[in-house]
């Protein structure tokens, strides 16, 4: 789970870590379509020089 390597994610053997891992879990299953979840996300890109 890519989540698990976020600095605010808790680790193995922490309290919290059951249930952070079970409700991304079912994040997932409820977001995602056929193991893929879609993260549309729009960037600007600004080219130029910097004076």
């Amino acid at each position: 789970m890519r989540c698990l390597s976020s600095s605010y994610a808790p680790c193995k053997g922490d309290v919290a870590y059951n249930d952070y891992v079970s409700a991304m879990r079912e994040l997932f299953g409820k977001y995602s379509s056929d193991g893929v979840l879609d993260y549309p996300i729009q960037s600007k890109l600004f080219i130029g020089k910097i004076r």
